[in-house]
């Protein structure tokens, strides 16, 4: 089975091109900006065709171009994307199933189905017309009509869509994708890298919260509810969109940090929270359960598909819709209950449904469903 995967960079799909390429069965390619040494750095020592000259090199300009809003950032990176597409077009060779990160694989899809493909865009986030619908709900600035239409052009062009949230599949149906093409499977996290902390004792945080602070995710409301309503500590690890910091010195802010050292953070918190109005699959989501912390999410972001994996864990909190302020509080307290109860030493709460949410069983769910595809 040739399998051909793209990604622009680093994505959960370099750890799927690693997980099939260890299979004898399977034959992978994996096209991305990303140089070779970069996959191998990754783990994954299958074929590479690296588009780093030119899209690469002017993807590390963008993103360290100073001043610049990131919405122009966007745009510029955008540009970048359709680029990437045409020129993976042109350097895909014949597979059986191609799998293609959302709105970076429109002309390569095109091509893959030529010459007899099986084409699956894999998912990342909710439909675009619905993350454009909440944009809308907390901001007036315009969105790329031309970048909403390329994605939409991507829908068109494959056969199944992967999609790793009931919230993603849900958004997809919402907006007029035939559910039989909508296949599901959750991601995972490393559990080599991830593993169970001890519960903190040394003035920990009460809540951590691990990604890019903006509206999209809703922390003016999670700092509302953590420092106005509840008066707990608040950590932040990430960097800063359009969400001002808050200036209570309840709350504390760490800039960007390398994915090995968060295990250092999640230790020092006790509930892990992200109250997101969209997303597709909070990674740090598993990254957070896997050190042993309660999470307390939205509905939007995997928290309940997080849970039904886990066990059906009471861990796992889902925010009560619609999502509020009060509502935020309130799940956030539950956790807090939880994770106060926690006998000291290793927090385990999870058990061996541990290993459901590790990358190798993600790989597995994944190379069932292409065995179904192509049989």
């Amino acid at each position: 089975m040739k399998i051909a995967i793209v990604s622009l960079g680093r994505s959960h799909l370099i750890n799927l091109a690693h997980l099939l390429d260890l299979r004898e069965d399977v034959e992978v390619t994996f096209y991305t900006m990303m140089p070779k040494s970069r996959c191998r750095k990754f783990g994954y020592n299958g074929k590479v065709v690296s588009l780093l000259f030119p899209i690469g090199v002017s993807q590390m300009v963008v993103d360290r171009l100073p001043k610049v809003d990131p919405y122009k950032k966007s745009a510029l990176r955008f540009r970048l994307r359709k680029t990437f597409d045409k020129l993976v077009a042109i350097r895909l060779r014949k597979c059986d199933v191609l799998i293609g990160l959302n709105g970076c694989a429109v002309e390569t899809s095109k091509k893959a189905k030529k010459m007899g493909a099986i084409v699956i865009c894999d998912q990342g986030s909710s439909h675009i017309l619905k993350q454009n619908a909440v944009h809308y709900s907390y901001s007036d600035i315009p969105i790329s009509e031309e970048g909403t239409q390329f994605m939409l052009d991507h829908y068109k062009a494959v056969d199944y869509f992967m999609t790793p949230t009931e919230y993603v599949k849900y958004s997809d149906i919402e907006n007029g994708l035939d559910s039989v093409k909508l296949l599901y499977n959750p991601y995972g996290v490393n559990l080599d890298v991830f593993r169970p902390t001890a519960k903190p004792v040394d003035k920990p945080f009460d809540v951590i919260m691990v990604g890019s602070w903006w509206k999209h995710k809703a922390c003016d409301m999670l700092a509302e509810a953590c420092l106005e309503k509840l008066k707990v500590r608040l950590l932040h690890v990430g960097s800063v969109v359009d969400c001002q910091l808050p200036t209570s010195g309840l709350f504390t802010h760490i800039g960007f940090v390398d994915e090995s050292d968060l295990p250092t953070y999640y230790a020092q918190a006790k509930v892990f929270a992200m109250p997101s109005l969209d997303e597709g699959y909070g990674l740090v989501l598993l990254q957070a359960a896997a050190c042993g912390l309660p999470l307390v999410g939205s509905s939007r972001t995997g928290t309940p598909d997080t849970g039904v994996l886990l066990g059906n864990a009471k861990e796992c909190i889902t925010i009560q819709e619609p999502l509020s302020i009060n509502a935020i509080a309130e799940a956030i307290q539950l956790g807090l209950d939880i994770a106060n109860a926690m006998p000291e030493g290793l927090r385990t709460p999870y058990g061996e449904c541990i290993q459901n949410i590790s990358w190798e069983a993600y790989g597995n769910r994944w190379y069932e469903i292409l065995k179904q595809l192509t049989k």
